[in-house]
């Protein structure tokens, strides 16, 4: 789980240390997950990673897919399906394409079908939190949004979640040296 690849892929909840976690920062990356949504509907992360400190999340709220990017805990960026998600199993995925430094074009699909697009402008340049990494299922620790609250665990079933990345992993090894000196 720890050995670094192109492609993660998960099939239960997981919460992984920030040093282990999937690196999409700064580099092109899809999520796909397959879930399986109740008659009722169903709500909660199905990806997250980071904190109220940056970050993203997948996730369902209020029955919609929502996106979500947290730069810095000052400035989130949405994206919500227009309509509910429909009931039984379900593909919703984004892409991440990176158009400038620490910035980049989002597309949401359900079910193969583009629901929400648009850019987020930017993202932490360095690390996302310092004691968060990435969540499968869940956002235990401090949330990446505001519209919910830790640990907003998924309440549907949970398939399949895949991370893909394409591109060099950004690295800023000054930056993460003041990180573990401040750790210490």
């Amino acid at each position: 789980i720890v050995r670094s690849r192109d492609v993660y892929r998960f099939t239960s909840p997981v919460r992984l240390v920030r040093s282990v976690s999937p690196s999409v920062m700064n580099r092109d990356h899809h999520i796909r997950a397959v879930i399986d949504v109740p008659e009722h509907g169903c709500d909660g992360v199905l990806v997250s990673n980071g904190g109220l400190q940056g970050g993203y999340s997948l996730c369902v709220h209020d029955g919609h897919l929502v996106y979500v990017s947290n730069y810095l805990g000052r400035e989130h960026t949405v994206f919500r399906s227009p309509e509910p998600l429909p009931a039984g199993r379900v593909e919703v995925a984004i892409e991440w394409r990176r158009t400038a430094p620490f910035a980049g074009d989002v597309t949401m699909f359900v079910d193969g079908h583009p629901v929400a697009d648009g850019r987020v402008e930017r993202t932490n340049p360095v690390i996302y939190a310092i004691a968060e990494g990435l969540e499968i299922g869940s956002d235990t620790g401090t949330p990446v949004w505001p519209g919910y609250e830790a640990p907003f665990n998924f309440t549907g079933g949970l398939v399949e979640v895949v991370l893909g990345t394409a591109g060099a992993e950004h690295r800023d090894d000054e930056a993460e040296a003041r990180i573990a000196r401040y750790g210490q």
